[in-house]
């Protein structure tokens, strides 16, 4: 290992650096960049530490589905800090190592919440307790990760003209399928468990699944082309420059996206009935395009 990238990993602590438009000692920025996290673990997660669907779930989902809800919570966490870094600055920026450390923040304020609300106590078996906080620190990891990016000074580009890690890797129309899928995510991540989705169901007919269909869509296009959030360089670049094409194929982004979560929460299966499986994933879809929309304005 060379000594340049020896210090790009560990530098001392009592390093004076410049980040976000000051100068201080390293150890405040990395306990000020922490604590950030933490609180956006919080702050975005919080609803969901309060759902008795989300204690429920933790214990009746498979073992071996919660180490794949894990591993995907992982790369979209890597997904998140690729747009800007969970640092503020690019060079400071390990993506991968970042992302433990987010979903690490996500943990700590996962188990905090859960005892201090008696959702756990010492005599709570392991399995139990593991099943828990494996299922928890998806969102809190989502929170911390995000939090850190938007809440504080960006030091990935967009802002100055220069692209973000996952544009110089994957290109305009894939940060745009990524952006979507990412801020999907997060939506469906406070629907999916509830059971709020599986009461619609009942009432829902095919007329109600199309206008939400409808609705959905056109939402999504407003969000992005219309109603201008704020002020932002529109890129015309790659096959998805055309905006009612990007907005489509975004949506069925946003629908797979609810497909996924669903089969991933046991609520959808290969038994499940094709006619109930299409509204379910359109209803959860709703919530996954505006996520998906605000994903793709935010990241």
């Amino acid at each position: 290992m060379s000594a340049t990238t020896y210090h790009k990993w560990r530098s001392p602590l009592g390093r004076r650096v410049e980040v976000e438009e000051r100068e201080d000692k390293l150890y405040r920025h990395e306990v000020r960049e922490l604590l950030r996290g933490f609180c956006g673990a919080l702050f975005v997660a919080l609803p969901l530490l309060y759902t008795q669907e989300m204690w429920e779930r933790a214990r009746n989902i498979d073992e071996a589905v919660l180490i794949a809800i894990m591993v995907g919570a992982y790369v979209i966490t890597v997904g998140y800090i690729s747009y800007s870094g969970f640092k503020t600055g690019r060079t400071r920026t390990q993506i991968f190592w970042d992302a433990a450390t987010a979903m690490g923040l996500g943990l700590v304020a996962s188990i905090v919440t859960l005892y201090i609300t008696a959702r756990v106590t010492l005599d709570t078996p392991l399995a139990v307790l593991v099943c828990l906080l494996a299922l928890m620190v998806v969102p809190t990891g989502f929170g911390a990760a995000l939090a850190i990016n938007q809440l504080g000074k960006r030091g990935g580009g967009g802002e100055d003209g220069e692209d973000s890690v996952a544009v110089e890797l994957l290109g305009k129309d894939w940060e745009k399928l990524l952006a979507t899928a990412l801020g999907g995510t997060l939506f469906a991540f406070n629907i999916v468990p509830t059971i709020e989705p599986k009461v619609m169901l009942a009432d829902i007919g095919p007329k109600h699944a199309l206008a939400i269909l409808v609705f959905s869509v056109m939402v999504s296009y407003g969000i992005n082309y219309t109603a201008q959030f704020h002020k932002r360089r529109e890129n015309h670049q790659g096959v998805l420059s055309s905006k009612w094409l990007s907005t489509l194929v975004c949506y069925l982004v946003s629908l797979l996206t609810s497909a996924a979560w669903l089969w991933a929460f046991g609520y959808l299966g290969l038994d499940t009935p094709l006619r109930m499986a299409i509204v379910w994933v359109i209803i959860v879809g709703y919530a996954t395009t505006l996520g998906g929309a605000a994903g793709r304005l935010v990241l």
